[in-house]
């Protein structure tokens, strides 16, 4: 069974929201507000990740999607924005960091279980940049400076995974990821053809470092691997489906 959860529900105008514990691994805990979703964890697990800031191989307790207004967002290097954040967020350090201009009122959870152990996926949605894997290159071109809209992904797994499951994962994110926009028909403006992501998307894959016997396999052959990816597929969809209604709303109210 998937749980469905947007921080839409229970969102707040005057503090951040706690997310559902039934929602999470146990040991983790998560908050969502205008400036980021926060998460932080009692201990360290390992990350693989693609974020601006602590992306790569490393060990975190505390994961955070920072929102910030898209000019601002080039302004200065990832990492120091991301370290300049966390005493407003109450955190003293961020291990692992994610930008976007997507509202955090956007982010949806999909959670559920894999031979007994909780699995969540945790999403932001921005389309403005969306684009085909192949299209022409636009970096460093001042006068087509690629306009807002990331996806940003994270999955926690309170199992174990080997070093080549993590990469198994990551690639059945991004994989899953690209069906649901192929699904919704989201369509690259630079060639028009079916997008496979954003130009800025990010993904991370947590998983428990002292779970017993890691998972040496996760592709579609496996358990695993069919309930991340239709977790994935769950929450990226409806965050999808989100950003599109909201930008229908704000292009009517014009």
């Amino acid at each position: 069974m998937i749980r469905l959860w947007s921080a839409r529900a229970g969102w707040s105008e005057d503090r951040p929201v706690a997310l559902p514990g039934r929602l999470l691994p146990v040991g983790w805990q998560a908050r969502v507000g205008h400036r980021a979703l926060v998460l932080e964890a009692e201990r360290h697990w390992r990350c693989l990740s693609s974020a601006v800031a602590g992306g790569g191989w490393r060990p975190v307790r505390c994961l955070v999607n920072l929102h910030l207004d898209a000019d601002l967002a080039c302004q200065a290097e990832p990492a120091d924005t991301i370290d300049a954040a966390a005493t407003g967020l109450g955190v003293s350090v961020i291990d692992v960091g994610m930008m976007t201009a997507a509202s955090m009122r956007g982010l949806h959870v999909a959670s559920g279980e894999c031979d007994g152990a909780r699995l969540s996926v945790l999403v932001t949605v921005g389309l403005g940049n969306a684009r085909r894997a192949g299209d022409p290159a636009d970096a460093g071109v001042e006068e087509a400076r690629p306009p807002a809209g990331t996806i940003n992904l994270m999955l926690l797994c309170a199992q174990g995974l080997s070093p080549a499951a993590m990469v198994e994962t990551l690639t059945l994110l991004t994989e899953a990821k690209t069906a649901i926009l192929q699904e919704r028909n989201v369509r690259s403006p630079v060639s028009g053809e079916i997008a496979t992501g954003t130009g800025t998307d990010a993904t991370a894959v947590i998983a428990d470092p002292v779970a017993a016997r890691p998972r040496r396999y996760a592709g579609k052959h496996t358990r695993f691997g069919e309930a991340a990816a239709r977790l994935t597929m769950a929450a990226v969809g409806a965050a999808v489906d989100d950003a599109r209604a909201l930008h229908e709303r704000t292009a009517h109210a014009r």
